[in-house]
């Protein structure tokens, strides 16, 4: 089953306010949320993709 991140989540674990998150989104440097009802929702499996990533960019730059 697909677990859903609320923005709340989202914000906690990148340590930015939600205005980040949706600056991010537009510029297309953070995966699009899923609408649910009224809500915006993230699937995890994106956020740990993009965590991931991150985490391997981060040790890349650190080789150099």
């Amino acid at each position: 089953m697909i677990r859903f991140l609320k923005m709340k989540e989202v914000c906690k674990l990148f340590g930015v306010s939600r205005y980040t998150i949706r600056n991010w989104v537009e510029k297309g440097e953070f995966p699009a949320p899923v609408k649910y009802g009224l809500y915006l929702r993230w699937p995890e499996e994106d956020i740990e993709t993009l965590v991931e990533r991150l985490k391997r960019n981060r040790w890349q730059e650190s080789l150099e």
